[in-house]
């Protein structure tokens, strides 16, 4: 304690004892101290390890465990048919505050109508990637697939092609394996430095990418273009440590267990089916005649027996067999003295359930995805079913923010941008905010959101009750049309009740009324 040497021994004693310490002889305890490093008791944590991940070896390593183990592509496919599935559906939302503090004019009813309507349809469609052969959300599946695996996928942003007349943006992945540093340390210059094949500046900002090309030399990507939009980044896995600047596979903390557990698999399955050959086999007692019970099997079958035996004539093999099958339907075997006919099987099969089980649920758990949502085998009640739903839900929701902002975001940033600059769009005060760094006006004419597939309900009557209340019944409501429509099937509330009013109108037309069914009253009873 700071300052005990410079106080008196009773007042030191009054304050020991105000703290609870314990007292020896009615002497104040003797005060240790000592660094800590994790240990209570020396050795027991073992040597200290601090890692220094081989980035391609982790990537290869994650590749081979993805490609040999089937828990590793039930999990990875799952997580990605949750987070990505078919693509995410584009949301323009423009900060109107910001744009009417700065005195730009815009129709955003117009300009969010206009932008939703060709982004999505430039996503769909397979002109927004470079290759032309899937479309950009196709193309977002396998850049986050790569990126789940290898631990980062490089995504490139093309201003078209040399023969594209209307140029828009393209995307391509690149295997995060080959963006490597060149062997020839290469000075990138400007103070720049090059770390696992990324090119960092003094601000630790990526600037740039090196790519290992076939030719087995080091291509440098420009991460921004002459205007400063992004055009070339990293998706990533999992992030390490803040000065990596690279990603690592999902399951790198699996990838031994993974292993361990797909080679017991392996053996017990190929155990059981090696016994499985052996139909059965005779054991002797110690006054057994040691008679071979498989010279029956062999007359029976037609076939002479060992040379000094009696010989059974195929006759009466012939009579002695249809007797047995017309009585019993089986066969029948007279057993010498002493022999016991069994079957070969081991209790190693009755316990590989609870074991393999017990293991794939730990590699869920650490991967982060349920075990009931990567099995899709829903036996427990409704409440536990739910809330393994909603705790899944989090998760996607986090996840689906990640791919938001490493993909979806940079890829519109610069479609927005090509659109203005082309006249497609209208976005008044944007070219002029380009030129003078007005980041704010740029930002707010790209604020959007992006919303993916739901989860299914585990009742949808309970689900759509709920959402009604949350509408409000003359009371001020929990949530507006547009927020429970989305929540419950990831739709647009507009284009529904423009629909809706479409179809009603045809209905009135075509001599078709009705009244709207009305939902019946939410139980609020638990269901067990």
């Amino acid at each position: 304690m700071m300052g005990i040497n410079y106080i008196t021994k009773k007042i030191a004693t009054a304050l020991f004892r105000q703290m609870g310490y314990p007292f020896y002889n009615g002497n104040a305890p003797v005060i240790i101290t000592e660094p800590y490093n994790g240990e209570k008791n020396a050795g027991e944590l073992g040597a200290v390890k601090n890692y220094v991940p081989d980035f391609q070896t982790l990537s290869a390593r994650s590749w081979q465990a993805y490609t040999e183990s089937e828990i590793a592509q039930l999990i990875i496919h799952n997580f990605l048919l949750w987070t990505i599935g078919s693509g995410l559906k584009f949301k323009a939302e423009p900060a109107r505050d910001i744009l009417k503090q700065s005195n730009i004019k815009v129709d955003l009813a117009q300009f969010i109508k206009l932008t939703e309507s060709r982004f999505n349809l430039y996503m769909d469609s397979k002109r927004s990637t470079t290759a032309r052969m899937k479309t950009f959300h196709q193309l977002a599946y396998e850049a986050k697939k790569h990126a789940l695996i290898g631990g980062d996928c490089l995504v490139v942003l093309d201003y078209g092609r040399v023969t594209d007349k209307n140029k828009s943006v393209n995307a391509r992945l690149m295997d995060g394996f080959y963006v490597q540093s060149p062997v020839n340390n290469i000075n990138p210059g400007n103070n720049n430095n090059i770390f696992n094949g990324v090119e960092i500046n003094q601000y630790g900002e990526a600037v740039a990418y090196w790519v290992l090309l076939d030719n087995m030399e080091c291509r440098r990507i420009a991460a921004y273009t002459a205007t400063g939009t992004l055009q070339a980044f990293l998706m990533y896995g999992l992030e390490y440590r803040v000065d990596d600047y690279r990603g690592m596979p999902l399951l790198s903390a699996v990838l031994e267990t993974a292993k361990k557990l797909d080679r017991y698999k392996e053996a017990t399955v190929g155990s059981a089916e090696e016994r499985a050959k052996i139909t059965w086999f005779v054991e002797h007692a110690q006054y057994s005649t040691g008679e071979d019970i498989k010279q029956q099997a062999r007359a029976f079958a037609g076939h002479s027996i060992d040379p000094g035996t009696e010989r059974i004539t195929n006759d009466l093999l012939k009579t002695t067999a249809s007797n047995i099958r017309y009585t019993t339907g089986k066969q029948t075997l007279n057993m010498p003295i002493g022999a016991t006919l069994k079957s070969l099987d081991s209790k190693n099969d009755l316990y590989f359930k609870d074991f393999y089980s017990t293991n794939f649920e730990i590699l869920c758990a650490c991967i982060g995805i349920p075990p009931e949502v990567a099995l899709n085998k829903y036996t427990s009640s409704f409440s536990s079913s739910r809330g393994a739903n909603k705790n899944w839900e989090h998760k996607i929701l986090f996840e689906r923010e990640k791919i938001d902002l490493e993909l979806y975001q940079p890829f519109y940033n610069y479609w927005l941008e090509v659109e203005v600059y082309q006249n497609r769009i209208s976005a008044p005060g944007y070219v002029i905010a380009k030129n003078t760094d007005g980041y704010m006006i740029i930002e707010a004419y790209q604020k959007c959101r992006f919303i993916g597939a739901k989860m299914p309900f585990i009742d949808p009557v309970k689900e759509v009750q709920a959402a009604r209340l949350k509408l409000g019944d003359n009371t001020t409501p929990l949530a507006t049309y547009e927020q429970v429509t989305e929540e419950l099937n990831g739709g647009d509330w507009q284009t529904n009740i423009e629909q809706a009013k479409t179809e009603h109108d045809k209905a009135l037309e075509l001599g078709f009324s009705g009244s709207v069914p009305q939902p019946t009253p939410l139980n609020t009873q638990n269901d067990e």
